[in-house]
Order: structure tokens, then C-alpha cells, then sequence
């Protein structure tokens, strides 16, 4: 990197402009950013050896993430909502370095992302390479948190499972890579998943970053948000196993008391944004039927269409999930989908043998919050999104989806329950729970 950065910089020098050659000075900047933020990661989980790792993760998404999508966007596609943003930012940019904030409109959707973008210009220079690198690292810092949730909530789960799936998978180092939605949308939702489970772990200093986690979703989409809220709505009622002395102790009464609040209060700001967001006049079962039904209208054309799952009954919402979660298929896939479906039959086969392994303790997993969080927001976000009936779509979008998923994979995975003939009782093999980190 030493080497190559000037290089590649001199020879960018002759023949492009900044918005190209920007990139050899904000991809080492943004590398050498990430690295202390691994550091502290690795400390933060009592795994100091993984430093090495996350760094190497922060290369393969920083720098190739965001190269190949744009490299996507640029040569092969030539259009994308990301040359939207850069247009609008473009504008902005002059004025934000000035201190000049106005007449910005409605600060939501779209809107929001131009002037993220604009602020992110505003700083680096007008380069949209660089924008490409500032939001893709914006994704790592994400999927960082995300890690951190995993490792607070659910300390018996196979961190290394979780790792490799969360920062090595295509989908979620590639997608959410560009200037765009997902790559904010994960920064977002890591914030609120890290948040939310140093709630669940008693720790009130949760609530500030699970307000701003929720509030960043809400404001670019307001669904994703509610979908978050009602997965923590699930993971409300105690465990059912009855807590140690300890465990009791450990758990500040005022937090157990305040994450029911919070939550049910946000509930119907989180309802009202939907419906401005969708512009309807009440959100209920007929009305979401009928937005479905538009969605699916507008996304079934394109060259990647197909008829969407009727998810009215059982077996359609079995359809729909497998849809969200796993499609195309190998034998229906096109182009850059191939891909696409060999890393989710890769994916399929690991989670699969993660589970069998653990399949006699699944039931028991449901006693766990954040299995149940996940699991409802993977369930929600299953039964809206199956109503996309275009696989391009489906495939970026589904880098919001595997975090959860992976969630449920790697709890399964976890140590084995072992009857040691010495010892009267339980014991966790090779369970490693870390100070301050009890489930």
C-alpha cells in the first residue's frame, strides 16, 4: 500500500481529474483510520488476536468494495442512484464548506443520502471515488457494531462463525459499498443492534446509541426502523431460563425498567413515519397489503422479474422467506446473479450444518433476546420484501437481512451442553464468556 498509493497516484495524475485520482488519497486516509477502530473492537470483545482480521475485512471492504461497485456503476452500468447523489452533492458541497445550510427541503429518503453525500464532499473534495471509499467505510464501522451486538448479547455463540459470515460474505461487503442507502442503512442499523443489546445487558448508556442507530434508519426508511422496533418488541420478555443471583445483580433495575418504554414509545412515532414515508392514511393489514401489491407492480420489470410469492397463507410466507433470503437460484440466474446464487448455496450449506449440529437445543434458543430480536426482524423483513418481484433488487437488498440471519446460524453453533460423569450437572465446553459481556 506504501508502495502502490503514489504510484498509482502519479499515473491517475496524467490525463484524470480529482474526482478519479482522489481515491489514492482516501483509501490509505480511510485505512489508516480503521485500524485503530479494530484495535479497539478486538480489545472491546476480549479477542485481541482478531485486530489482524478486522483490518484485512476493512481492506477487502473499503478498498475492493468500493472499487468493484463502482467500477459496477461506472463501466458497466453507466447509471445508478450513485451518480444521483454525487449530482446533487455536487450543489451542496460549495455552500456546506461555507457554513451555508439552507433551503435543504425534506431531510428524509433519497433527500437525506444527497446530503450526507454533499457533507462527505464538502470535506473530501467533489470525488466520486472517494465517496465510493467514505461510504463503504461507513459500512464497515456498521458491520464492526454489529459484531460487537453479536458478542454482548449473545456471548455462547460462535464468534468465529459470526465473524467469518458477517465480514467475509460477498453480499455484505460488496452491496453496501457504494453512495447509497444500504452502505448508511448498515452503519444505522449496527448502531441500534449495539445499542439495544447493551440495553438488554442492563448498560443505559445503550439507549443513546440505539436512539441514534433507530433514528438514522428511520430517516432514510422508516419500515426498516419499525421492522428493528418490533424485533425488539420481541425480545422484551425475560428469558426463560430464571437469571442467577448474579446475573440479577449485574442488570441495573432502572434499565430493566426502561427498555420497555422506550421501546413502546417508540412504536407509533416509528408507525407514523411509515405512513408519511408511504403516504397512506392508516398502517394496517389491508393497507400493507396494498402497498405490497404496488411494490410488486413496480419492481416486476427490468429484465429480472418474477412472480413474487403469495404470502396471504403458510406455505407463501415459507416461499416469501426463502425468496428474500436465498433467490435466485442457480438455474435462475443471469449475469452477475450466478454469483449471487453460489454464495447463497455456500451460505445455505454452512448455516445448514450449523444448525443440524444444534438441532436438538433450537427450541431453547427462543428463551434467548436476541435470537428472538433477530429472528422477528428477519421474519418482517421476509414477509415486506418478498413483495419485490425483480431479483437485481432483492440481491443488493439482502445485505440488510444477513446480519440477522447470520445471528441465528451462529447461536446455533454455539458450545455444546456436555454431561461430565465427574461433575453433577451441566457443563459448557469451551464456553468463553468475557467480563462484562453475560448474556
Amino acid at each position: 500500500m506504501v508502495v502502490a498509493t503514489p504510484v498509482g497516484a502519479a499515473i491517475m495524475l496524467d490525463g484524470t481529474t480529482y474526482d478519479t485520482w482522489g481515491a489514492f488519497i482516501w483509501g490509505p486516509l480511510l485505512l489508516l483510520l480503521a485500524y485503530p477502530l479494530c484495535r479497539w473492537v478486538a480489545n472491546k470483545t476480549g479477542e485481541p488476536h482478531i485486530a489482524g482480521f478486522l483490518f484485512g475485512a476493512a481492506a477487502l471492504k473499503i478498498v475492493v468494495g468500493a472499487v468493484t461497485r463502482f467500477y459496477m456503476v461506472d463501466a458497466v452500468y453507466g447509471a445508478g442512484d450513485s451518480l444521483r447523489y454525487d449530482d446533487a452533492a455536487a450543489e451542496l458541497a460549495g455552500p456546506f464548506r461555507n457554513g451555508i445550510f439552507q433551503d435543504l427541503g425534506e431531510v428524509t429518503g433519497t433527500r437525506f443520502l444527497e446530503i450526507v453525500n454533499g457533507v462527505v464532499q464538502a470535506v473530501i473534495g467533489e470525488t466520486l471515488v472517494g465517496s465510493f471509499l467514505v461510504f463503504a467505510a461507513f459500512g464497515f464501522v456498521g458491520m464492526c457494531l454489529l459484531y460487537l451486538a453479536f458478542c454482548e448479547a449473545r456471548p455462547n455463540g460462535s464468534r468465529t462463525l459470526y465473524r467469518r459470515l458477517l465480514f467475509l460474505t460477498p453480499t455484505i461487503w460488496f452491496w453496501p459499498s457504494s453512495v447509497g442507502k444500504e452502505a448508511f442503512l448498515i452503519l444505522a442499523i449496527g448502531a441500534m443492534a449495539y445499542g439495544f443489546a447493551r440495553l438488554l445487558n442492563g448498560h443505559v448508556s445503550g439507549l443513546i446509541l440505539a436512539a441514534v442507530g433507530l433514528w438514522g434508519t428511520a430517516v432514510v426508511r422508516p419500515h426498516i426502523a419499525l421492522l428493528l422496533a418490533l424485533g425488539a418488541l420481541a425480545a422484551l420478555p425475560s428469558s426463560m431460563r430464571r437469571p442467577s443471583d448474579d446475573q440479577r445483580s449485574s442488570r441495573p433495575k432502572a434499565a430493566r425498567l426502561l427498555l420497555p418504554l422506550v421501546v413502546l414509545a417508540a412504536l407509533p412515532a416509528l408507525l407514523g413515519s411509515v405512513e408519511r414515508f408511504f403516504d397512506i392514511e392508516g398502517l394496517n393489514l389491508e393497507s400493507a397489503n396494498q402497498l405490497r401489491d404496488e411494490v410488486t407492480r413496480r419492481t416486476s420489470k427490468g429484465g429480472s422479474e418474477f412472480v413474487a410469492p403469495d404470502t396471504s397463507n403458510p406455505i407463501g410466507l415459507v416461499q416469501g422467506l426463502v425468496t428474500v433470503a436465498a433467490r435466485p437460484f442457480p438455474h435462475e440466474a443471469d449475469g452477475y446473479q450466478v454469483l449471487a446464487s453460489l454464495e447463497t448455496v455456500v451460505l445455505g450449506i454452512v448455516a445448514g450444518i450449523a444448525v443440524f449440529r444444534r438441532r436438538a437445543g433450537l427450541l431453547r434458543l427462543l428463551g434467548d433476546r436476541w435470537v428472538r430480536f433477530s429472528l422477528a426482524y428477519v421474519l418482517g423483513f421476509a414477509w415486506g420484501f418478498s413483495a419485490v418481484a425483480n431479483f437485481g433488487i432483492l440481491v443488493r437488498q439482502r445485505s440488510l437481512i444477513l446480519p440477522f440471519l447470520f445471528v441465528l446460524a451462529a447461536a446455533a453453533h454455539g458450545p455444546r451442553l456436555a454431561r461430565d460423569p465427574a461433575v453433577t450437572g451441566l457443563r459448557r465446553e469451551g464456553c468463553r464468556i468475557e467480563p462484562g459481556l453475560r448474556a
